[in-house]
């Protein structure tokens, strides 16, 4: 009986939610940034540097035309996304975004399955930006990083793995 108190105790500690708690004046921080200022922050963060990596791509050998209206699609499902964020800071006005949201409305496994799910979000674009970049550097300088990487780390054979990339130069950070 003992172990079954245990067993509902632990799943109902999964479950657990704290309400929503007002924002005190502890802290020493200046609130100083702007509607305008935070919309930028916002736009740098959904934009990095995959808009510029990917979309000629795509338009030139896939989509075509069609490619205007996907990103519309996006800009509209990122602007619902933004709302639903806007709705719970009002809600919610404290440090932690989608964590603190979770948890105070789902419960603590939910946001820390979303807290390390936002964690492994920014290390993989962090992983796709510096394979973009080091491809473009490689295209800049006539591909002689790639050239070099087949002739005498592949010992001649092509690199076959379209997934990842053309050529293992940024694997080692995956």
């Amino acid at each position: 009986m003992a172990m079954l108190q245990s067993c509902i105790d632990i799943c109902s500690s999964f479950f657990r939610r704290r309400g929503t708690l007002k924002e005190s004046n502890s802290s020493q921080l200046k609130r100083c940034l702007t509607a305008a200022d935070l919309t930028f922050v916002g736009i740098g963060a959904m934009l990095g540097s995959g808009v510029y990596i990917l979309p000629g791509e795509i338009a030139g050998e896939m989509a075509g035309p069609a490619a205007v209206l996907s990103f519309l699609i996006a800009g509209l499902v990122a602007l619902l996304n933004g709302f639903c964020f806007l709705e719970c800071a009002g809600q919610i006005p404290q440090t932690g975004a989608a964590y603190v949201y979770a948890y105070a409305s789902l419960g603590e496994l939910v946001a820390f399955l979303v807290g390390w799910n936002a964690i492994a979000a920014r290390v993989m674009s962090l992983v796709y930006v510096a394979q973009g970049w080091s491809a473009y550097f490689d295209d800049v300088i006539g591909g002689h990083i790639r050239n070099f990487t087949i002739e005498f780390v592949l010992q001649g054979e092509e690199w076959d793995a379209p997934l990842l990339t053309n050529f293992p130069i940024s694997q080692p950070v995956l």
